[in-house]
């Protein structure tokens, strides 16, 4: 295979990989001095499901920790807000067959083509991270999302919460 086919193999599976992957969006207050901030509380918005957000609160809090911030629910200098959305249901597609023909002056060619999905629906969620200050003032948000296949069961969950969690956390505190 010469360099060129390689080459050619090599963008389009980049640019696969790089359509799949979600990108974090986060805004901050500018004015804002995070050097300040050393405690934290984790709170839930209004939520109907209870282990999704344990799972939550979880992450944050080892993400935190991580980054030397200490978990205070009393006197928290800091409070973490996370909000999980789910929204669009991809539907399984339908398995469907197609056919082609051609002609030209070299003679006549005719195909059929058969697509068979894999998978099953998927769910993307979205996962929304706020801190406000101690005076319950915005000073930070991100946010991310990620797809689930219906049915995915604790692992999978965790998997894709751990790892969108870290994605948006690592924006904070800005630099």
């Amino acid at each position: 295979m010469t360099l060129l086919p390689k080459l050619t193999i090599a963008v389009i599976l980049l640019g696969l990989l790089s359509a799949c992957a979600s990108k974090v969006s986060y805004d901050y207050d500018t004015e804002y001095d995070f050097s300040q901030l050393q405690t934290f509380t984790v709170d839930a918005a209004k939520s109907d499901d209870d282990l999704m957000d344990r799972r939550i609160k979880a992450f944050i809090t080892d993400n935190l920790t991580a980054k030397s911030f200490s978990l205070n629910e009393q006197t928290a200098d800091f409070r973490v807000i996370h909000a999980l959305s789910d929204g669009l249901r991809q539907a399984k597609e339908k398995p469907s067959v197609s056919v082609g023909a051609a002609g030209g002056s070299s003679g006549s060619g005719m195909g059929v083509g058969i697509s068979l999905p894999m998978g099953g629906n998927k769910i993307t969620y979205s996962l929304q991270i706020s801190i406000t200050d101690s005076s319950n003032r915005l000073v930070w948000q991100g946010q991310d999302s990620f797809k689930l296949s219906d049915g995915s069961g604790p692992d999978e969950k965790s998997a894709a919460l751990s790892s969108t969690t870290s994605k948006i956390l690592a924006q904070f505190p800005p630099r």
